[in-house]
Order: C-alpha cells, then structure tokens, then sequence
C-alpha cells in the first residue's frame, strides 16, 4: 500500500506556501536574488490571487470575483446575496483568461482570426468575381456590336455586289 494515504492529514498554510515556493525553484521561475536585492518580482501565493483578480475582473462583476476569493464584502454582504450558480456562471465566462496552459486560449484566437481571414478573402474573391464578370459582360457587349457591324457590311455587299471590292478605308465612313 505504498503512496496511499490511509490517515490523511489537513495541510496547513504554510505547507501549502512551502509547495509552491518548491515547485517555483524545480521549475526555474524563482532565481537566486542579486547582491543587494531583498525581493522576487512576485510573491509565491499572493502571485496567484493577483493574477485571479486582474484576469476574473476583466468579464466577472468585481463583487462575485472578491466573494469567490472569500473577502468581506462589507455592507454589501448583508443585501447582496447571489445563488451559487450564479456566482458559477460568472465564474464561467473567466475560466479562458484563467487558464494558465494557454493551449484551448490559443486555439480559439486562431480560429477567429482564420475565419475572419476567410471573411476577407470571400469578400476579395467576390470582388474579382465581380471585375472579371463585368469585363466578360463588355467583351460580350463588343463582340455583339461588331456582329452587328459585320451584318450591316455583309447586308451592303449583298445590296450592291460592288462594295465587295471597296477597300476596307472606305468602309469605315458607312
């Protein structure tokens, strides 16, 4: 029964700091200290809660992100009083900005900039579409006029069997 723990006991809060300040050296975030220098750039637990509350209230109501934290809301406390699922669900919208591994976060911004490409691109193709359709639709537009200029020549040579050997200089002017 190696590893398993058969009288659990309740980890206190120094414990738990300890943790976290290991795991920041195992990980190589936590660096020794420069000569004359007293503090690291964030503190080990408080980092967490600070990152929670400028992420959280970026989509959450600010008074559901300190009820989630388990501050004292003061006078609020006493008429304010959400039901827990609609603490939830505010909670909810902040999960992405709280999710360290970044890689679902990530995903979902490629995918709105590739659709978004895709939109632009649709538009650009509908505009070319659209150019090559009008140049088709004059070429189409030319080619009848000059049909229609070849049977008027051909409607004059049959008239008069004589305009056939006219020199096409003299043509023009008809």
């Amino acid at each position: 029964m190696g590893g398993l723990a058969t009288v659990p006991k309740k980890i206190k809060n120094t414990g738990i700091k300890r943790m976290l300040e290991r795991a920041l050296w195992d990980q190589g975030i936590r660096i020794k200290l420069k000569e004359g220098t007293k503090r690291h750039e964030f503190k080990a637990a408080h980092g967490f809660r600070k990152f929670y509350k400028s992420r959280a209230e970026q989509v959450m109501r600010p008074i559901n992100v300190e009820i989630t934290m388990g501050h004292n809301i003061g006078l609020s406390d006493c008429y304010y009083r959400p039901t827990e699922k609609e603490v939830s669900n505010d909670y909810l919208k902040a999960v992405d900005l709280l999710t360290i591994n970044s890689d679902g976060v990530t995903l979902k911004n490629e995918i709105y900039k590739l659709r978004e490409d895709n939109q632009n691109n649709e538009y650009i193709i509908k505009g070319k579409l659209q150019e090559k359709e009008d140049q088709i639709k004059g070429l189409e537009d030319n080619v009848k006029l000059l049909k229609e200029g070849m049977n008027k020549i051909f409607m004059l040579i049959q008239e008069n069997p004589a305009l056939a050997n006219v020199k096409p200089d003299i043509l023009k002017n008809l």
